[in-house]
C-alpha cells in the first residue's frame, strides 16, 4: 500500500479505495483550523474593549462638573467675595445656592461691642455707647480703638475729652476717672517722654535726696521713676529721669469716699479712702510727711496706694478733706 504526505503533513493512502475515502480531508482540517484561530483573536479583541471601555468611561464622567456649580471651581471650599465659605450653605439648600446681597461690615460697631458688657467696668463704656450724645459715641468707639493700639498719649486725651461732655460725666465719672488715672500713672512710669519729668545728669557730690530738695519732689519717686533699688549706690555721671518741681493736690471728698489728685491744676488720679474729717486741710512738709497728715486727717488709703501718695506728696503738696 502506497502513502503520500498531504499539505498539512498528513500521510494518507494513495490506493484507490481509499483515495475516494480520505479525498475531502485536506481542505476540511485547514477550514477548520482558520476558524479555530479566528474564534481566539475575534475572542481576544472583544475581551480587550471590554476591559478598557470603563476605565475610558469613568475618565470621562470624573471631567464633568456638576450641574449648579461655579464654572471655575476646582473641588475645594467654595467662598463668596468676603472670603465666606459657602460650601455649607449649599449643601443644607439640596446643592442650590440661594443668592442673597453681602453686606459690607461697618468700619466702627453700631452697638456696643459684646466684650466690654461683659464686664463691670467695660459695662460703663458700652453704657456710655449705647445712650450717650454724638460726641459721646464717637469718643467711646476711639477710646476702644485707642486701646486696642496701646497708644497711650491719644487716650489719655481721649478720656480727658470725655470727662469734659457732661453727659459722659454724669453716667460713668468714677469709672472715667480711674481709667484715667492708671493711664497716667502708666506714662509717668513708662519712660516715655511726657509734660510732667525732666531728664537730668547727676552731678558729683549731689545725692538723690540733694537732688529731690533742689527739683521738689522726693527720694522714693526718682528711685521709681529710674527703676533704683539702692539710692545709695548711684554715682555721678547716671541720667535720670525726675518729677520737675510737680504741684500735687490732694482733695478728699467723705462723701464719695474717693480722693482726688490733681498735678499743676490737673486731674492725676483718684483713690479711694476710709474714714476723713470734713473741712480739715494741711500741707505735706519736711517735719510732716504725707502719712502724718494722713493719719492727723483721720484719712486711711489701702497699703499699695498709700505708698504711691508718699512717693507723689512732696513737701508743699496740699491735702483737703470735705
Amino acid at each position: 500500500m502506497a502513502y503520500e504526505r498531504g499539505d498539512f503533513g498528513i500521510e494518507y493512502s494513495t490506493s484507490p479505495g481509499r483515495r475516494r475515502k480520505d479525498s475531502g480531508f485536506g481542505p476540511a482540517a485547514a477550514v477548520a483550523v482558520v476558524a479555530v484561530v479566528a474564534a481566539v483573536s475575534f475572542s481576544a479583541v472583544r475581551g480587550c474593549r471590554d476591559r478598557t471601555g470603563p476605565r475610558t468611561r469613568q475618565t470621562a464622567s470624573s471631567q464633568e462638573k456638576p450641574s449648579g456649580g461655579n464654572s471655575g471651581e476646582t473641588g475645594g471650599p467654595r467662598k463668596d467675595f468676603f472670603g465666606v465659605d459657602v460650601s455649607d450653605r449649599n449643601r443644607s439648600s439640596g446643592g442650590q445656592e440661594t443668592p442673597s446681597a453681602p453686606e459690607a461690615a461697618p468700619l466702627m460697631p453700631e452697638e456696643p461691642a459684646a466684650a466690654f458688657a461683659a464686664s463691670g467696668a467695660s459695662g460703663d463704656l458700652a453704657r456710655l455707647e449705647a445712650s450717650g450724645s454724638a460726641r459721646t459715641r464717637v469718643l467711646v468707639r476711639r477710646l476702644l480703638k485707642l486701646n486696642e493700639s496701646r497708644d497711650l498719649v491719644a487716650a489719655i486725651a481721649t478720656v480727658e475729652e470725655l470727662r469734659a461732655l457732661p453727659d459722659a460725666r454724669a453716667a460713668a465719672d468714677d469709672f472715667l476717672a480711674r481709667q484715667l488715672g492708671e493711664m497716667n500713672m502708666e506714662l509717668l512710669l513708662s519712660g516715655r517722654e511726657n509734660k510732667w519729668t525732666a531728664e537730668i545728669v547727676l552731678r558729683g557730690g549731689h545725692t538723690l535726696a540733694r537732688l529731690a530738695h533742689e527739683h521738689g519732689t522726693t527720694v522714693s519717686a526718682i528711685a521709681k521713676l529710674n527703676g533704683i533699688k539702692d539710692p545709695g549706690r548711684v554715682r555721678a555721671g547716671a541720667k535720670l529721669r525726675i518729677l520737675e518741681h510737680p504741684a500735687f493736690s490732694l482733695s478728699a471728698d467723705t462723701a464719695a469716699g474717693t480722693a482726688d489728685l490733681t498735678l499743676n491744676g490737673r486731674f492725676f488720679k483718684r483713690y479711694r479712702f476710709d474714714g476723713g474729717k470734713a473741712g480739715t486741710s494741711a500741707e505735706v512738709s519736711r517735719q510732716e510727711t504725707a502719712a502724718r497728715v494722713f493719719a492727723r486727717l483721720g484719712l486711711e488709703f489701702p497699703g499699695e496706694e498709700l505708698e504711691e501718695l508718699k512717693m507723689l506728696l512732696a513737701p508743699g503738696s496740699a491735702v483737703e478733706v470735705r
